[in-house]
């Protein structure tokens, strides 16, 4: 009886994380790693396999988990195309991975008992009022959202499971992140874009959340973001000011055509959601804009 507690306790705490590769990803392994959680992740890469990983593609025309351990309490799916242009120009490999294959893959979860935790955007809303709630209306304007919005009512099926929404997710490994900074500690003016909004969040403040929700069994919506949205170009100068620095070295500009192009691209007024949950049931203070470039500057 002791060996079979102990066992159910294994699994039950284990993780398997979908796209250990990913920036994402590969912070959650390693931040449940360093607190002694069993995790594996999955690689589509087989040439470069770590230990503790394996091979899953969900490109593939039908999913093939019979790598996947089946002694597991959690699924995390951090693995995704994420680009709204590239979702829009391959529809139907897009299709395959975000929707097709990620739903097979939380049946599959459920066949061993596990709860799924599914990485969503904040695309899914229409950016037209901000701080949308968890339960505000779902209105996706890209195909990248639309797919996304299909999987969570899916994954959202199954009790215990959970969606966690995120805003832009940056750390100091993002480039123009950190192509602004070290520009701006040299003295040398930078361009940001004045007519692209977004909310950012520190990766840092993810990880926070998603080990949580593991550590502390508490599944539902979960929304990440900012607590206001900002332009680039705002977010760039006050990067400035926090390093001393004249926001005057920040010039705004439009984003030319090609840069974000209107066909399959969603440019939403407002890109914050409404951060409660992550208080509330989490006792994680919602981040602001602040907050996100203390962290940016204090790693880079």
């Amino acid at each position: 009886m002791q060996r079979e507690t102990a066992v159910h306790h294994q699994q039950a705490s284990s993780v398997l994380v979908i796209g250990g590769d990913s920036t994402l990803g590969g912070l959650l392994v390693d931040r449940l790693s360093r607190k002694k959680s069993l995790v594996v992740s999955t690689t589509r890469h087989r040439i470069t396999m770590r230990p503790n990983q394996v091979f899953l593609d969900l490109s593939t025309a039908s999913l093939d988990a019979s790598n996947l351990p089946e002694a597991i309490g959690w699924v995390v799916i951090c693995a995704a195309m994420t680009n709204q242009q590239a979702c829009a120009e391959n529809p139907e490999e897009s299709r395959r991975v975000n929707v097709t294959n990620t739903i097979e893959l939380c049946k599959w979860a459920a066949q061993q008992n596990a709860k799924t935790i599914l990485l969503s955007t904040n695309l899914i809303f229409d950016g037209l009022e901000p701080s949308a709630g968890p339960n505000s209306p779902i209105a996706p304007q890209s195909l990248y959202a639309q797919q996304k919005a299909e999987v969570e009512e899916v994954v959202l099926r199954q009790p215990g499971n959970t969606v966690c929404r995120l805003s832009k997710v940056l750390d100091q490994k993002t480039p123009l992140i950190s192509k602004w900074i070290a520009k701006l500690r040299s003295g040398a003016p930078v361009k940001a874009f004045s007519d692209y909004k977004f909310a950012p969040v520190h990766s840092s403040i993810v990880i926070e959340v998603l080990t949580k929700i593991i550590e502390q069994k508490r599944p539902g919506i979960y929304q990440v973001s900012a607590t206001e949205t900002i332009s680039y170009a705002e977010f760039a100068r006050m990067i400035a000011r926090a390093l001393g620095l004249s926001p005057e070295l920040v010039e705004g500009s439009l984003a030319p055509p090609h840069v974000f192009p209107e066909s399959g691209m969603h440019r939403p007024i407002f890109m914050d959601m409404d951060t409660k949950a992550i208080q509330k049931k989490l006792g994680i203070s919602p981040p602001t804009i602040e907050a996100t470039i203390d962290l940016l500057l204090a790693q880079a």
